[in-house]
């Protein structure tokens, strides 16, 4: 699973892309989802723009599978 570690805080990401490298993958996009949604609400958008762009969808803190706890700011 991917995560990045953010002031010591695990952070989930979902991602899709149209090549295999990093450098290869297009424009990047990153969809932040609202009030008590996760990764999830944006799966056609990292299916669809994943062919032309590096997508990326993440749980913001308390999120999904991001580590609690949660911010209100």
């Amino acid at each position: 699973m991917p995560f990045v570690n953010v002031a010591n805080q695990q952070i989930y990401y979902a991602e899709s892309g149209n090549a295999s490298t990093n450098a290869q993958r297009g424009t990047p996009i990153i969809f932040v989802h609202g009030a008590a949604g996760s990764h999830l609400v944006w799966g056609l958008q990292l299916r669809t723009l994943g062919a032309i762009a590096h997508a990326i969808a993440l749980d913001l803190p308390g999120h999904g599978r991001s580590d609690p706890p949660g911010r209100n700011t």
